[in-house]
């Protein structure tokens, strides 16, 4: 059962990346520099964004239900979890468009993406000792990624709150979220690889 919930992850993840390759088509370099990936929410690429996070969710549920009792450290599932509930909120409530002041829902949507990017982190972090050991090959990829993963949300921390670096947000969420998706697509087809 454990291994056929890690195929479905591994599948929804390589969606996932595909969505959001193809969600990224959109605008310009200064989009992906400045802007948060949240921004598609709004406007014509509204449906594909949506389309992109409900993926995401069921990927990182069925990844945590694929892990339970494989050996990945409980906290790794837990996050793995967490993240997947916590996600919800995220693309449920609408971010703003970044011209406005922000709104109580803009507010709860921050909080809540700060949290997820922190679980999402903490997963990887925990979790890749373990994933290393299940698939030698791919040990050097996962500490890449785990490495890219905490280097690019430091510089989300530090493009969000301070006024000098804020022009690079983007490109460190990108970042940010590009590792951890690759991070999580590969811990997913190794747990499906081994019987």
């Amino acid at each position: 059962m454990n291994r056929g919930l890690a195929i479905l992850s591994a599948l929804a993840y390589g969606a996932t990346l595909a969505l959001s390759l193809r969600l990224h088509r959109y605008g310009s370099a200064d989009t992906w520099l400045r802007q948060p990936v949240s921004a598609y929410s709004n406007g014509p690429q509204a449906r594909l964004f949506m389309t992109y996070g409900l993926v995401g969710i069921v990927a990182a549920g069925l990844l945590a239900s694929a892990t339970a009792g494989r050996g990945l450290p409980r906290l790794a599932v837990g996050c793995l979890a967490a993240m997947a509930a916590l996600r919800i909120g995220v693309f449920a409530l609408r971010a703003g468009d970044g011209t406005a002041a922000r709104t109580a829902e803009s507010r709860v949507h921050l909080a809540l993406a700060v949290v997820t990017f922190t679980l999402a982190c903490q997963a990887v972090s925990s979790g890749t000792p373990r994933a290393g050991e299940l698939v030698p090959s791919l040990a050097p990829l996962f500490r890449g990624l785990a490495w890219i993963a905490a280097l690019s949300l430091a510089g989300v921390v530090a493009t969000g709150v301070m006024p000098a670096l804020r022009r690079w947000f983007g490109l460190a969420e990108r970042l940010f979220l590009g590792a951890t998706l690759a991070w999580f697509a590969l811990r997913a087809a190794g747990l499906a690889s081994v019987p």
